[in-house]
C-alpha cells in the first residue's frame, strides 16, 4: 500500500510540474493500437474531437487522455490507497477525527492562505496539500486541509488534517495580530498620510524650519497643487509636498515642505527647493 500511494503522490507532483508547460497536442494514434481505442473513448467521444486539451487539463505525450493540471484533482488522490492513508491517521496528533469512506471536491490550496495560517510544505521528500471534503463512516462530512508528506526511505507517510473551522480560527488570529501591529505602527507614525492632511503642520512648521521669530513675516496661505501620499520608511512615514506659500509681506514662494519620522520617534521638518528626508 505504501508503494501505491507513494506512486500516486509522485504522479500528482509530476502533474504539478507538467502544469507549468503549455497544453500538449493530442495526436490521433495509429488505427488498431490500444492507444487508438483509448482515444476513441476519451478523446473523440469523451471530450470532442480536439487537438488541444480542455482548460485546466493537459495531454501527456503520446496520449489523448486529458490529465488535470491541479495535482489534487488527480484520480489517485481519491483512490483506495489515499483513503487508506487518511484512515491511518485516525487517533494520531493532527490526524482526521473519524474513519473516512470517501473524499470529494479536491483542489490545491493557495500559497498565500497556507502562509497566513503558518503552513508550508516540508523540505525534502514529496508533499502535497489539498483542500477537500471528507465523508466519515458515521455519516457526517467535514471540509478542510489534508497534508500528505512522504519523507522517503522506510519512514512512514505523514498525514495531517486541519478543518475549515481551525483554518478560519487561525486566519482570524493572524488578522488580529496584523491589525494590532498596524495599530502600533500607526501610533508611532506622527507624519500625516498625505499632503492635504499636513496643511496645518505646514502653517506652523514652515516658520519654525526657517527660524523665523514672532516679528517676522507671517504666512497668509499655503496652496498644495498635488496631494501626494506619504511613503513608508524604516521608522514611520516621510512626506514631500510641493507648496505655494503666500506671505503677508507680498512674497509668493514655490517650494517643498518635507516632513518625516526619525529613528528616535521625533518629527523632522525641512522647507526648501527640493525633496528631502530618508
Amino acid at each position: 500500500m505504501r508503494t501505491y500511494i507513494g506512486c500516486a503522490l509522485a504522479l500528482c507532483l509530476f502533474g504539478q510540474v507538467r502544469a507549468q508547460v503549455p497544453d500538449q497536442n493530442c495526436q490521433i494514434p495509429q488505427l488498431g493500437t490500444p492507444a487508438y481505442s483509448d482515444w476513441l473513448l476519451h478523446g473523440f467521444h469523451g471530450q470532442g474531437f480536439s487537438s488541444s486539451a480542455p482548460p485546466g487539463y493537459y495531454y501527456p505525450t503520446g496520449s489523448c487522455t486529458a490529465i488535470p493540471r491541479d495535482p489534487c484533482k488527480r484520480e489517485e488522490m481519491r483512490s483506495v490507497g489515499a483513503i487508506s492513508w487518511l484512515n491511518g491517521s485516525v487517533g494520531r496528533a493532527k490526524g482526521i477525527p473519524y474513519r473516512v469512506v470517501s473524499n470529494s471536491d479536491l483542489e490545491s490550496v493557495d500559497v498565500d492562505l497556507l502562509s497566513s495560517i503558518g503552513l508550508s510544505s516540508p523540505s525534502g521528500g514529496e508533499s502535497l496539500i489539498c483542500h477537500e471534503t471528507l465523508k466519515f463512516v458515521n455519516g457526517s462530512s467535514e471540509s478542510g486541509l489534508i497534508s500528505f508528506y512522504d519523507p522517503g526511505g522506510s519512514a512512514p507517510m505523514q498525514v495531517e488534517w486541519m478543518s475549515d473551522t481551525e483554518v478560519a480560527s487561525r486566519r482570524a488570529e493572524a488578522d488580529r495580530i496584523q491589525h494590532q501591529e498596524q495599530a502600533q505602527r500607526d501610533a508611532r507614525e506622527q507624519v500625516p498620510a498625505n499632503c492635504s492632511s499636513a496643511h496645518n503642520e505646514m502653517l506652523t512648521q514652515i516658520p519654525v524650519a526657517l527660524g523665523l521669530g514672532t516679528n517676522a513675516a507671517q504666512i497668509v496661505s499655503v496652496a498644495i497643487p498635488a496631494n501626494l501620499p506619504a511613503r513608508r520608511t524604516s521608522w514611520g512615514r516621510a512626506l514631500s509636498c510641493p507648496v505655494f506659500v503666500k506671505w503677508d509681506n507680498g512674497l509668493l514662494q514655490s517650494e517643498y515642505f518635507n516632513m518625516w519620522d526619525d529613528q528616535y520617534g521625533q518629527i523632522q521638518v525641512e522647507y526648501g527647493d527640493g525633496m528631502a528626508g530618508p
